[in-house]
């Protein structure tokens, strides 16, 4: 994948003319001065809103979502028109484009995830995309989409030029490069004074013959740079207890393998502690994902408590009961005694000792009487 960083080439700032977007929209919080701004989410209360379209019709042939590992904003727009584009709403009053004519003002950081490179004829490039109200929010009308593609910025006469959706009355002849559409900023805020832009954000096309993917990194507009960071998410624990095969009733195999991170390659650390239900003494510790315990405190219930918490901090907890039973010896009384066949009545001195008689499960006890002389 190549990674390319279009701050749309070149152009000094003047003092003054970077557009703050934290004084025009007070309703991002995260946008409270100059500089980066982090982007968690997409949609309502993040500022950037997701469209597809299937060629001029709203459709579903695209889609936009944050990734994590690594940080970025990934779009995929299929094969035919699909097209997806996310874009920030400004304020229908809008900044002056007299006021962000300097490339530099503009800029976004993209790689692309297939075959073809960045500003190939074949298409898939992300584009950088402002919807301009060319003759000012006081006239109705005079909508346009200003777009800046990497393929044409290598072609001669077209170095930082925008092209535009609809034909832009008062732009100078570009012999060969489809005037009066195209223009720099310069050259479309000479012509259209009153031109103000709405709205700005990165799209992605498909083609005829393939689908493209592509992830973006972060996205400029005056002196904003918004960052797509996903927002972390929490682990989930799971805890499973097993007896270990019975080999020893005191011996368990604790296990937190179960658990998950919604968040792809997110590795989780472990903490355990395992306590006396009764007493609620610790009686053993790990940090490993499973491991083997023996409960000293012979029989009882014990409680397998399990932390887990990923690279950024966020944890879950779980935990899980088990009791240590013992084996229990008991005599069956419900087999008599086998029958011999054999009668030893007579054979032993009657001398108050019990001796097991003919029938099966008989015993006899005597006493030897005072006046007895055996």
């Amino acid at each position: 994948m190549k990674r390319t960083t279009a701050s749309l080439l070149t152009g000094a700032l003047a003092a003054g003319t970077f557009a703050a977007l934290a004084t025009l929209t007070p309703s991002i919080a995260s946008a409270t001065a100059c500089g980066p701004q982090k982007v968690e989410a997409l949609g309502a209360g993040s500022g950037f809103v997701v469209t597809t379209r299937d060629g001029d019709v709203q459709g579903l042939l695209g889609s936009a979502e944050l990734r994590d590992q690594p940080d970025n904003l990934w779009l995929s727009a299929a094969q035919g028109n699909g097209k997806v584009t996310v874009t920030y709403p400004i304020s229908v009053e809008g900044v002056p484009l007299a006021s962000q004519t300097a490339q530099s003002n503009y800029g976004y950081e993209f790689q692309r995830n297939d075959a073809l490179p960045v500003g190939s004829a074949g298409g898939g490039d992300v584009t950088y995309e402002m919807v301009l109200d060319f003759n000012g929010p006081a006239v109705a009308g005079g909508f346009t989409t200003l777009v800046f593609e990497p393929y044409y910025q290598s072609q001669a006469g077209k170095q930082n030029t925008w092209w535009s959706t609809r034909d832009l009355p008062g732009l100078p002849d570009k012999t060969g490069h489809g005037s009066p559409n195209w223009g720099t900023l310069d050259e479309i805020s000479l012509a259209q004074p009153d031109a103000v832009i709405q709205s700005f954000g990165v799209n992605l096309n498909g083609t005829s013959a393939s689908a493209f993917q592509a992830s973006v990194d972060s996205v400029t507009f005056g002196c904003n740079t918004f960052v797509f960071d996903l927002a972390n998410r929490a682990p989930s624990a799971v805890v499973a207890v097993d007896d270990a095969g019975d080999a020893d009733y005191r011996t368990f195999v604790l296990s937190g393998r179960g658990s998950s991170d919604p968040d792809d390659g997110d590795a989780l650390s472990y903490a355990w502690t395992v306590t006396d239900k009764a007493t609620g003494a610790v009686v053993s510790t790990s940090a490993a994902s499973q491991y083997e315990v023996s409960v000293p405190n012979g029989p009882g219930t014990y409680t397998a408590g399990l932390t887990v918490t990923d690279r950024d901090g966020l944890s879950s907890t779980a935990a899980a009961d088990f009791t240590a039973t013992p084996p229990s010896n008991t005599v069956n009384t419900d087999t008599k005694l086998p029958n011999t066949g054999a009668s030893v009545i007579g054979l032993a001195a009657l001398t108050g000792a019990a001796v097991v008689a003919g029938g099966a499960g008989t015993v006899i006890t005597r006493r030897r009487r005072s006046d007895s002389a055996v």
